[in-house]
């Protein structure tokens, strides 16, 4: 079977971790219609087992923990029942606009992310925002013109300089051959 991190590794994309806040457990009080799309968060695990996950909630009981870890795939679970804020990695929740005003709410919660990126470049973090294609694509189409030349580290325009990328629900099953 081909290494499906073959073709991050080919366009120079590594994650150093993956982050889930609460609003995945939804799946599990109510069922896998809610979000179709967080149910299968487990890909990213099998996709980058190396790294470190974080799932954060509030709420959680015991049993949606539990049934939590086996759809994500956990292992090796160290569960941590106290404030997470630290120095070095925090929850922040941000008001967002309402749905009547589309794009001005994406524009709102992507421009910070993207002035970091451009400023930081190949040294920001790896982040990875979920939401609709539609969103994503937006976003993508965003952060590509704030960038505009800023948005390849080395400066030269090839693909595998980009230093961001969007990956389709079906990535996986593509690269993977099924």
């Amino acid at each position: 079977m081909e290494d499906p991190l073959l073709p991050l590794s080919e366009m120079n994309i590594s994650a150093c971790s993956l982050t889930m806040d609460g609003s995945f457990f939804n799946i599990v009080s109510r069922g896998d219609s809610f979000r179709p799309s967080f149910s299968k968060l487990g890909e990213l695990t099998a996709i980058f087992p190396r790294i470190p996950h974080l799932a954060l909630t509030a709420t959680a009981t015991a049993k949606c923990i539990e049934q939590l870890c086996e759809i994500l795939q956990l292992r090796d679970v160290k569960l941590v029942t106290s404030n997470p804020d630290r120095p070095n990695i925090y929850y922040e929740i941000r008001t967002r606009l309402p749905n009547v005003k589309k794009y001005d709410k994406y524009d709102d919660l992507i421009k910070p992310l993207c002035t970091e990126l451009k400023s930081l470049k190949s040294a920001f973090p790896v982040t990875i925002c979920m939401d609709s294609l539609e969103s994503l694509a937006y976003c993508y189409q965003f952060t590509e013109e704030f960038l505009d030349e800023d948005a390849y580290d080395p400066v030269e325009q090839v693909p595998e300089n980009r230093i961001f990328a969007m990956f389709y629900k079906d990535y996986t099953t593509y690269y993977n051959g099924t």
